[in-house]
C-alpha cells in the first residue's frame, strides 16, 4: 500500500489527514483481503470522512482489461500466477463465468 499526499510517498496511512490537501492519491494492490484487515482499512478512511465505494481483485481488473481481445473465442481462461497466490478466471461469450483462487504462486 502506498499514500501519496502532496507528492509524497509514505507507506502507512496517517492517523489524521490534514484539511489543507485537495488531493489525496492511494495506491492498493491486492488479490484477496481478510475481512477484519478490510474492515480496518475502511475504518481509518471512514474516521478521516472518507468513504470506500469498491475494492477490485486485480487479476479481475486485469481480465476485463484484456478479454475485447478475444471477442472471436467463445471460451476465454485468465491464468494469474501471482507471488502467494494464483487466479484462474473463466469468461464464456466474453460474460464471466467463473472464479477461482488458490494459495500457490510462484514463490512456493
Amino acid at each position: 500500500m502506498r499514500f501519496v499526499p502532496r507528492n509524497l510517498s509514505v507507506s502507512k496511512i496517517p492517523d489524521e489527514i490534514s484539511e489543507e490537501l485537495n488531493t489525496v492519491i492511494l495506491e492498493i494492490k491486492f488479490i484477496c483481503l481478510p475481512y477484519n484487515k478490510y474492515n480496518n482499512v475502511h475504518g481509518i478512511f471512514k474516521k478521516n470522512n472518507l468513504n470506500v465505494l469498491n475494492f477490485f481483485s486485480s487479476s479481475l481488473v486485469k481480465a476485463f482489461n484484456y478479454i475485447d481481445h478475444f471477442k472471436q473465442n467463445k471460451f476465454v481462461v485468465f491464468l494469474d500466477i501471482g507471488l502467494n497466490r494464483t487466479t484462474i478466471i473463466f469468461f464464456i461469450n466474453q460474460k464471466l463465468d467463473r472464479l477461482n483462487s488458490i494459495p500457490v504462486g510462484g514463490n512456493h
